[in-house]
């Protein structure tokens, strides 16, 4: 009998944990994980947006409804949208939740293949710069840093105008 041991980590507001489970599965499942980011299909990410209310940053982070997106990528996801983290979910037209979709499978794959080392990504991100005060990447604005769902967020108050 052959028994397979895989791990995953999960980290919620830096209280990262390890645990040994019989499968990935197993261990979504224990957890109430949600489907892996890279794994929803376009529908599946437009209907867990539509049943949600909030922030789209507190949705895009919290990992019972999307697993694999932290707070520094959902972050990016955003900014490479031009959408502001406040913005409600229900307020969010088909058209942006199609531009959230497509911006977080290029922005996790983009860094996935630069293993995650911030330098690595591309100049026209906002994580290498992701500090308050730093120069935007695609303009000539400042960046700010204010809370959302309880999480710092970094953004660029031009290029992601609030949606009242």
């Amino acid at each position: 009998m052959i028994i397979i041991i895989s791990s995953r980590l999960t980290c919620r507001r830096k209280l990262g944990k390890i645990y040994l489970t019989t499968g990935v599965d197993v261990f979504a499942k224990e957890h109430s994980l949600g489907k892996d980011a890279l794994e929803l299909r376009k529908e599946e990410f437009d209907n867990l947006l539509e049943e949600k209310r909030g922030s789209i940053k507190g949705a895009l982070t919290d990992q019972h409804l999307i697993s694999g997106i932290g707070n520094v990528y959902a972050d990016e996801i955003l900014f490479q949208c031009e959408i502001h983290p406040k913005s409600k979910t229900e307020k969010l037209a088909k058209k942006e939740n199609s531009g959230i979709y497509s911006k977080m499978r290029t922005v996790l794959k983009t860094a996935i293949k630069n293993e995650g080392q911030r330098s690595q990504l591309p100049n026209t991100y906002l994580t290498p710069q992701r500090k308050e005060g730093a120069q935007c990447p695609k303009c000539s604005g400042k960046v700010e840093k204010i809370k959302v769902s309880g999480r710092s967020t970094y953004f660029c108050p031009k290029c992601q105008e609030e949606l009242l």
